[in-house]
């Protein structure tokens, strides 16, 4: 066999000698790392933000080797295709509003710019409609509530919430929305200026005007809800709810924040 590879006896002998490669035992130790890592993110994490947990746990390795690990043991993110359900009814007498924010989705501190939005999520008791409201700095999702019909009260209990939350709110803070009737009406524009906002909408049928927020409803369906079948709208809750408190907004790693999640990214913020 030498002969055929053309390899010379003493050279075979001395390689079944030589110890195991110093690479090699270091795959064989950070394959269960990186593997509890992915299963930590909920099977979400690709090898960006799995490379900088690795890097904050002292073991700096490159995307291309992140990734190698990841083939070997079969761990692959779960994405879900591109899909939208139109959930924006617009007002039969809209008021002009005005667009402040100009798609430009960047907050200097907290609390300066809020942006909301509704899905709709099937289950087999009917449908069930998710309203957050996100805080542009963090990304953090400030406030939300779920309920059976796409009502006002809707969006009125995920805005009390989040004032609830983060009160004080300071004079001046702008609340951003697409041109959807429940945060058109009177009831909801009463709620704001008791509170000292400042309404903004985009324009009509164009998602980018409020991007930020439809992407975090992206990412909820993606890494919550995708392939999961609820036979009650209290199931969907549930999920929703440990999703949304648990992890989006205490643990999932942002690419916009520096690969931090909401919470740690106001964490090192307040301590600057």
């Amino acid at each position: 066999m030498c002969a055929i590879f053309k390899i010379s006896r003493s050279g075979y002998y001395a390689w079944r000698k030589c110890p195991e490669r110093k690479r090699k035992k270091e795959d064989v130790m950070l394959m269960p790392i990186v593997t509890r890592v992915f299963e930590n993110s909920r099977r979400t994490y690709g090898t960006r933000r799995i490379g900088t947990i690795l890097e904050e746990m002292h073991f700096p390795i490159g995307r291309r080797r992140t990734r190698r690990l990841m083939d070997m043991q079969g761990l692959y993110p779960q994405t879900a295709k591109a899909f939208r359900h139109g959930t924006t009814t617009r007002s039969k007498n809209p008021k002009k509003t005005p667009d402040l924010v100009n798609r430009d989705f960047t907050a200097s501190a907290p609390n300066r710019l809020w942006t909301g939005d509704i899905t709709e999520v099937p289950t087999l008791d009917g449908v069930l409609y998710l309203a957050i409201i996100e805080d542009l700095f963090s990304r953090f999702i400030v406030g939300w509530s779920m309920m059976s019909r796409k009502v006002v009260m809707l969006v009125l209990v995920a805005f009390r919430m989040a004032c609830a939350r983060r009160t004080p709110i300071p004079d001046g803070c702008i609340f951003h929305t697409d041109k959807g009737s429940q945060y058109d009406c009177g009831e909801f524009r009463a709620a704001l200026e008791e509170s000292h906002f400042c309404q903004s909408m985009g324009s009509t049928g164009d998602c980018y005007d409020n991007a930020v927020t439809e992407s975090a409803i992206g990412t909820i369906k993606s890494e919550c809800l995708f392939e999961k079948d609820f036979d009650t709208r209290n199931r969907a809750r549930s999920c929703i709810f440990e999703y949304i408190e648990s992890f989006y907004n205490r643990e999932r790693r942002h690419s916009s924040l520096g690969n931090l999640s909401p919470e740690e990214f106001e964490r090192r913020w307040r301590g600057a």
